[in-house]
C-alpha cells in the first residue's frame, strides 16, 4: 500500500511539475504574481529531497554527458564573470545563469523518477501541448486577455498565451511536439502536427513557422507521419491560411490592433524572404553584426560575460552562437555543440530519431534566439532528452 502511495504521488508529481514547465505558467505566475523565481526552484527542489529521505534514498549523479557538460560550461561562465570586474548588472546576469542550470538538475533529478520511456512525462507533454494551442488561439481572438495591451510585453495582434511572447510560444509548441509525437497513435498524428500548426502560425514567428516547416519535413522522412495525409493538410492549410489572412487581419483592424507587424512577417512568406518590412529583421541584422564584431576584435577570449548583454543598446545579439562566441571566444564555439553531441552520444534504437529531431530544432532556433539555455521548457527537454538516451542504452544492453 506504501509502495503503491509513493508510486502515485511521484507521478502526479511529475505531471504536475512538466504542465507548469511547458505550459510556461510557472514564468507566467512570476511575471503575475512577482515569485522569485529560486523560490519556486527551491520548493520544487525541496520537495524532491524529502521525497528521497522519506524513501531513504541518496542522490547519485551519473557520469553522464550532461554532468560533463555542466561542468565545462559553469567554470567557462565563472571564469569570465571573474574577470569581468562585475557589477550589479553582470550579477544579476549571472545569478540567471545559476539559476537556470540548478533548475536544468532539478527537472533531471524529477525526471529520473519516470519510467524507462518517460511516458509520464512525455504524455504530459502532449496534453499541455494541446491545452496550450487552444490557449494560443483563444489568446489570437482576445488579444489582451493575459497580458495587458498597456504592458511592454505586449505584441499587437500575435497570440502568446500564458508564453508571454509569440516567438517563445512557437517554440515551446514545437518542442513538445517533438517529445510526444512519438506516443501517439499513428493515425492520429497528422491531426496533432495540423492542429499545433494553427497556434504555431498565429504566433507569426517567422523563425517558428520555418522550424515548423522543418521538424514536419524531417518527420515524413522518418516515416513518422504519412507523407500524403500530410501534403493534402499542407494544402487545406494553405487555401484556408489565405482566406483566414483576409478576415483575420480584418477581426483584429476592427479591434483597434496595429497590423503593420503582422502584414510585414505576412509578406516575408509571400515573397519567400525577399521583401522585408518590418523593423525587428533590420535591428536584428545590425545587433548580430555588432556582435560578430566584438568577437573579431576579441576572439581568442571573447569580450567577457555579459558584453552583448549590457552594451550601449537596448537588446542583445537574437542569436546564441554570436552572443558565445562575443562573449567567450573559442571557448564558447562548442558550447552548444558540445552538449547536442553528448545529448547523442551512444544514443540507441528509435529514441535516436526523437533525438536527432531535438538537435535540429535546437541548431536552428539558436540562429534566431540568444535564450536558448535560459528557458525552463528548453532545460527541462535537455533533461528529458539526457535521460531517454541514457534510458536507450540500458535497454539495448539487456537486449
Amino acid at each position: 500500500m506504501i509502495l503503491k502511495t509513493n508510486f502515485s504521488f511521484i507521478k502526479l508529481f511529475i505531471g504536475t511539475i512538466t504542465f507548469l514547465i511547458f505550459s510556461n505558467f510557472i514564468i507566467y505566475q512570476i511575471f503575475i504574481l512577482k515569485i522569485p523565481q529560486f523560490i519556486l526552484l527551491g520548493l520544487i527542489f525541496s520537495i524532491i529531497i524529502a521525497y528521497k529521505v522519506l524513501k531513504k534514498e541518496t542522490i547519485k549523479f551519473q557520469l553522464s554527458g550532461l554532468l560533463i557538460w555542466t561542468f565545462y560550461y559553469f567554470i567557462l561562465v565563472s571564469f569570465s564573470f571573474i574577470l569581468t570586474d562585475p557589477d550589479d548588472t553582470t550579477f544579476g546576469l549571472y545569478k540567471k545563469f545559476f539559476v537556470s542550470l540548478f533548475a536544468l538538475w532539478t527537472t533531471y533529478i524529477i525526471y529520473k523518477y519516470d519510467d524507462y520511456e518517460l511516458l509520464t512525462t512525455r504524455r504530459t507533454i502532449l496534453y499541455t501541448m494541446i491545452f496550450s494551442t487552444f490557449l494560443v488561439i483563444f489568446d489570437f481572438i482576445n488579444p489582451g486577455f493575459f497580458i495587458s495591451e498597456e504592458s511592454d510585453r505586449y505584441v499587437a495582434g500575435r497570440a502568446a498565451a500564458m508564453f508571454l511572447n509569440p516567438n517563445i510560444a512557437g517554440t515551446a509548441l514545437i518542442i513538445s511536439l517533438i517529445l510526444s509525437i512519438d506516443i501517439v497513435h499513428k493515425k492520429w498524428r497528422s491531426l496533432i502536427i495540423f492542429f499545433v500548426f494553427i497556434g504555431v502560425a498565429l504566433t507569426f514567428s517567422r523563425a517558428s513557422i520555418l522550424a515548423y516547416v522543418v521538424i514536419t519535413f524531417i518527420l515524413m522522412l522518418q516515416r513518422k507521419i504519412e507523407a500524403k495525409k500530410i501534403l493534402l493538410a499542407v494544402l487545406i492549410l494553405m487555401i484556408s491560411f489565405s482566406v483566414f489572412l483576409t478576415a483575420g487581419i480584418s477581426f483584429l483592424e476592427k479591434k483597434g490592433i496595429n497590423t503593420d507587424n503582422i502584414l510585414g512577417r505576412i509578406t516575408f512568406f509571400q515573397t519567400a524572404g525577399q521583401e522585408i518590412r518590418d523593423y525587428s529583421y533590420y535591428e536584428r541584422k545590425m545587433i548580430l553584426e555588432k556582435a560578430l564584431n566584438m568577437f573579431a576584435e576579441n576572439p581568442l577570449t571573447g569580450s567577457g560575460f555579459g558584453a552583448t548583454r549590457t552594451w550601449d543598446v537596448d537588446v542583445s545579439a537574437h542569436n546564441l552562437y554570436a552572443v558565445h562566441w562575443a562573449e567567450y571566444g573559442i571557448f564558447g564555439m562548442i558550447i552548444l555543440p558540445l552538449l547536442l553531441f553528448l545529448l547523442y552520444w551512444k544514443a540507441k534504437g528509435q529514441i535516436k530519431n526523437v533525438i536527432f529531431l531535438f538537435i535540429i530544432f535546437i541548431l536552428f532556433r539558436s540562429i534566431f534566439t540568444h535564450n536558448t539555455l535560459d528557458s525552463y521548457y528548453i532545460l527541462a527537454s535537455i533533461s528529458i532528452i539526457m535521460l531517454l538516451n541514457l534510458k536507450s542504452r540500458k535497454i539495448n544492453d539487456k537486449k
